[in-house]
């Protein structure tokens, strides 16, 4: 069994294999640039054992389900030069996807191609030796899906590790920004008591006092008056005498202790 992953995100460039779309086609390439003995390698036929698929899912749902998995049984078969010889060899492979890992950080996928069985043979001699190669070749054959199974308790493992890697970093960075947030704080909190007493000293120099105007605003003005009155819009009347009061519409403030 040969396992492949590939994973992708925003801000990260891709890793890995991801899954062909076109097994065959990926298959076929895949031999012509692996090993640099074989040449032309062409594709005669393939199909897929729907027989033998339809026997794992009927495993998969005897078990309790395949945990998220597709597999599929291809069976391909292509020429290709061997020297100079032109071989022709039939492979029956299973293609496993494995359930992929979303999250908003990264997604990835693991997927695995499982040898059944695979007879070469010179392509003159191929159809009249098919036979006893197919019987030599499944006497050889594997347990069947023992290494899937084990395969997919391994991709689930590295799927729940990489969650909780990312869990581990995303509790760090909140404990980082508390520790920001709480720093900022105290700043500001050190801060404002150094500005109040130097808007004092100011005020002192100035000789001026804040008060709080009818509508809610903050106003600076002389501070050597008993009597200051407001007409909310901004206009004031200071004195030392509590009967300058202009009118009715005119309230007393205050300066702010």
């Amino acid at each position: 069994m040969t396992t492949f992953s590939y994973m992708e995100g925003p801000g990260m460039p891709s890793q890995g294999v991801p899954a062909p779309a076109n097994l065959t086609q990926w298959l076929v390439q895949a031999v012509a640039q692996t090993n640099p003995k074989l040449s032309n390698v062409t594709l005669v036929k393939s199909s897929r054992d729907a027989k033998a698929e339809a026997f794992i899912k009927k495993i998969d749902s005897a078990t309790g389900g395949g945990g998220g998995m597709e597999s599929e049984i291809h069976v391909i078969v292509m020429d290709y030069n061997e020297g100079k010889i032109r071989r022709r060899e039939e492979v029956s492979v299973t293609y496993t996807r494995f359930a992929p890992y979303n999250s908003p950080n990264f997604n990835s996928q693991l997927w695995s191609l499982t040898p059944n069985l695979s007879i070469s043979a010179p392509v003159n001699l191929f159809a009249a030796h098919r036979a006893s190669l197919l019987n030599v070749a499944g006497t050889l054959r594997a347990t069947p899906q023992w290494h899937i199974k084990s395969q997919g308790v391994i991709a689930e493992m590295s799927r729940q590790r990489t969650a909780n890697n990312w869990a581990i970093i995303k509790e760090r960075g909140r404990q980082i920004n508390q520790l920001s947030d709480a720093d900022y704080a105290k700043y500001k909190k050190d801060m404002s008591g150094g500005d109040a007493a130097q808007r004092t000293r100011i005020k002192g120099i100035y000789e001026t006092d804040d008060f709080k105007d009818t509508n809610g605003n903050i106003v600076n003005l002389p501070m050597h008056y008993h009597h200051v009155f407001s007409d909310g819009k901004g206009n004031y009347v200071l004195s030392n005498n509590s009967h300058d009061k202009p009118g009715e519409l005119w309230t007393p403030i205050k300066p702010m202790k």
